[in-house]
């Protein structure tokens, strides 16, 4: 994150030599909320949460999917819900449970789990 706060990125250090790479940089005119990475069992891919534009009702924080090779992002979670926090990813099974303030009711809290494929 940069002193604006309006940057943040997620940077992947490789041993032995302690090589770095921006996996993903989120960039915002205002500010940008950064939030925890949670890596595959493998290390190949990882979830956090990003901004996801759902057309006219404007952007929602969403589940995001991150391929660390190709730099794919796919949100795993849609529509006009808020999740607030990734609460486990069950690799083996393919399962991520999250939890989330259901649309136009931001004081509730719902735990919900979606497919990582």
């Amino acid at each position: 994150m940069n002193r604006r706060q309006n940057m943040s990125s997620v940077v992947i250090c490789s041993n032995p030599m302690w090589t770095c790479e921006d996996s993903h940089v989120q960039k915002s005119p205002r500010w940008v909320e950064p939030s925890p990475v949670l890596f595959s069992s493998d290390h190949s891919t990882y979830l956090t949460l990003l901004p996801v534009l759902d057309g006219d009702a404007g952007h929602f924080t969403h589940v995001c999917h991150v391929d660390r090779e190709s730099h794919q992002v796919t949100p795993l979670t849609h529509g006009q819900l808020t999740v607030t926090r990734i609460l486990a990813w069950d690799n083996e099974n393919h399962i991520v449970y999250f939890e989330a303030a259901p649309e136009r009711k931001p004081a509730q809290r719902h735990v919900y789990r979606v497919s990582d494929i």
